[in-house]
């Protein structure tokens, strides 16, 4: 009985295993990524990214500001 639920969907069951080992082996990676401090994103730069400013704020100078 159990080996023809396995024989009938074997290939299902080939896949799913292959889509779990996958997907676990993508979350290893970022896990790793980030205990190195690694980026998450693209890892270009981030000096061409238009959405460089939220994640890297500037801080304004000290000398701008009004006592």
């Amino acid at each position: 009985m159990m080996l023809d639920f396995i024989v009938n969907h074997g290939a299902t069951i080939l896949i799913s295993g292959v889509l779990l080992a996958l997907i676990i082996w993508i979350v290893a990676s970022m896990i790793k990524k980030r205990k190195q401090g690694k980026s998450m994103g693209c890892d270009c730069g981030c000096g061409s990214c238009p959405g460089s400013s939220y994640c890297h704020p500037q801080e304004k100078d000290t000398e701008d500001r009004e006592p």
